[in-house]
């Protein structure tokens, strides 16, 4: 009954991550209402299973750590102007909300149900190889893509997002496919059954992101992937490198390298600005005009808040004479600061801009740390279903 108990958390768990997909012709905006209805639905189908298995089993119980409180006060720092009665609730402060019970779920899944952390990373890996399907055959014709001015967009409305969850998800398969080629060293095992197949399905989401990621023309996906694939690569050579003893010896040499390597960084950052210019421009407009609008509130203006601040500032911006013809032209009404962790401080303001990033700084040196000491060890214990 137990073993029950924890597929069907899991189960429940995954059907969030599904929200990807989430699609519906008869709304008003089929592709992101679409997909806040069924977040909304599969969080309150989560938090059910908790709550009703917690009552049955004792297991069902999450061990806090220190750490848990940085996003329960970032959370709480999001909702002050809620709190205390100066903003009205608006679907932003909702997802907040929503996403801090996420973060719960996360927690007791990965902690209750051991093979979680397999299947969830696979499940992860999967999805992106149904977008990169997905977006192949819109890029071919084959199905429509979610916007009339853009031919590939996968399950989502525009590039961008499809861009960057692709982005996302692409280290992880890189990373397995690192980790788990080791089974084809050895002779052929059923029981390494589930390392054969993470491999083969991380291999052929490389390969079909490879083919679809450039077509998306997402300079910020690019280097995403770039970077996050580099930072694998690294913590699986690093082990196995004496990295000073080689400085040393071909110091020389290295730095032939990196000046080659730094005129190749100049010429292709001037080329992917390049290559879209115009929105380039209007990214860093935003992103100026962001930037001063902190701090001119460095208590926020409240979640859900930014097109407003926004647009004050970009006025008083124009209005100052300050605006060159460049910036006339590429300036519009953005409803995101397209950075994180500019509009987090724009809306939340500097005190949540650091609990966010403490936060993620906590986050990534734990993955890290816990990365380089399973690549250390070499260990391949075969995932259990407990």
């Amino acid at each position: 009954m137990f073993k029950t108990a924890k597929l069907i958390l899991l189960v429940s768990f995954l059907l969030i991550f599904t929200t990807v997909f989430a699609l519906n012709p008869t709304l008003a905006n089929d592709v992101v209402s679409a997909k806040y209805f069924w977040f909304y639905i599969s969080i309150g189908l989560a938090a059910f299973a908790i709550a009703f298995f917690s009552l049955f089993f004792s297991e069902f119980r999450i061990s806090f750590q220190f750490s848990d409180l940085l996003p329960f006060l970032f959370v709480l720092v999001g909702l002050l102007p809620f709190l205390t009665g100066s903003e009205a609730v608006n679907t932003k402060i909702m997802l907040l909300v929503l996403l801090f019970v996420l973060y719960i779920y996360f927690r007791l899944v990965l902690s209750v149900v051991k093979v979680s952390e397999y299947v969830f990373c696979l499940f992860l890996i999967l999805t992106a190889l149904v977008e990169s399907i997905w977006g192949l055959r819109q890029l071919y014709g084959f199905i429509p893509s979610q916007h009339s001015f853009f031919l590939l967009t996968g399950s989502f409305f525009n590039p961008g997002p499809f861009s960057g969850y692709l982005a996302m998800v692409t280290p992880m398969a890189f990373y397995y496919l690192l980790s788990d080629y080791k089974v084809w060293n050895r002779k052929f095992n059923l029981q390494y059954g589930l390392f054969y197949l993470r491999w083969i399905i991380s291999a052929v989401t490389l390969v079909a992101v490879l083919l679809v990621l450039p077509a998306a023309m997402s300079r910020a996906a690019w280097l995403a992937t770039i970077g996050g694939c580099g930072v694998v690569l690294f913590l699986k050579i690093k082990h196995k490198l004496r990295i000073k003893e080689f400085v040393q010896k071909y110091r020389v040499r290295i730095l032939k390298v990196a000046g080659v390597v730094f005129v190749l960084l100049i010429a292709g950052i001037w080329g992917m600005y390049s290559l879209k210019k115009d929105s380039a421009d209007g990214r860093i407009l935003i992103w100026k005009n962001t930037i001063t609008a902190i701090a001119k509130n460095p208590g926020g203006v409240g979640i859900g808040n930014f097109a407003g601040a926004y647009g004050k500032q970009q006025a008083g911006y124009f209005q100052s004479g300050r605006g060159t013809e460049q910036e006339e032209l590429v300036a519009g009404n953005p409803e995101y600061a397209f950075n994180e962790y500019l509009q987090i401080g724009l809306e939340t303001g500097l005190a949540g801009l650091l609990l966010f990033l403490f936060w993620w700084w906590a986050f990534a040196y734990t993955v890290v740390t816990r990365a380089i000491g399973r690549i250390k060890s070499g260990t391949m214990q075969k995932p259990c279903f407990q």
